[in-house]
């Protein structure tokens, strides 16, 4: 066969069984080239494992777990648009993005801060993959992540006082009580309350 049969029937396979088709895949396949070097959940799945390697000393394992919820629902963004279980680096363009930036919120009712995250965690991995000389452009530069500011209203003293006196029905609502009151006379967010160890508590000078 001549050179363009050659490709014309690798272009035609990757059609007949719905895979991810351009220029760039049909060389690497023809060349021989490794082409899941360059693929986004492969790269993901990588940073995912050296990320773990730092937790807990540098990382939390909350943080940690968000990488692996977006990496999954990138997943299954992939296989439901695409067909395939794994998307090259190099395919990826805004459009690309955005598409992912629709199905969180419309799969998953996301709110749009929520989805944000989640675009900031994929920009996170993708950027790894540019310092690592894997893919050249930066399809996330062009995309603008909408979000909204959270309107967290606050409660009043007399508001605090109700809780504080209220008797709860169980041990476990008494202690889910201690730890909202805590929060609230603290400023502490949930995530460095659940992290306090008895190491953390010291007398103060006063």
């Amino acid at each position: 066969d001549s050179f363009e049969d050659n490709i014309t029937k690798m272009y035609e396979e990757k059609v007949k069984r719905l895979e991810p088709v351009s220029a760039i895949l049909l060389k690497n396949e023809l060349f021989s080239i490794d082409d899941r070097k360059m693929a986004i959940l492969d790269h993901w799945d990588e940073f995912n494992k050296t990320y773990a390697l730092k937790v807990p000393k540098y990382y939390s394992k909350a943080q940690l777990d968000r990488y692996i919820k977006t990496r999954k629902r990138l997943g299954d963004f992939i296989k439901l648009k695409f067909h395939t279980n794994d998307y090259p680096l190099t395919l990826i363009t805004t459009g690309f993005i955005k598409d992912f930036y629709d199905y969180l919120i419309l799969t998953y009712k996301l709110h749009i801060n929520t989805v944000a995250k989640h675009m900031q965690v994929f920009h996170t991995v993708f950027s790894q993959a540019i310092d690592h000389g894997r893919v050249q452009h930066d399809p996330f530069r062009p995309f603008k992540c909408p979000t909204q500011k959270p309107d967290r209203g606050f409660l009043t003293k007399q508001e605090i006082n109700l809780i504080w006196n209220k008797q709860m029905t169980s041990e476990r609502l008494e202690q889910i009580k201690d730890v909202f009151l805590f929060s609230c006379l603290t400023g502490f967010a949930y995530i460095a309350v659940k992290q306090l160890t008895p190491k953390n508590i010291v007398d103060g000078q006063d």
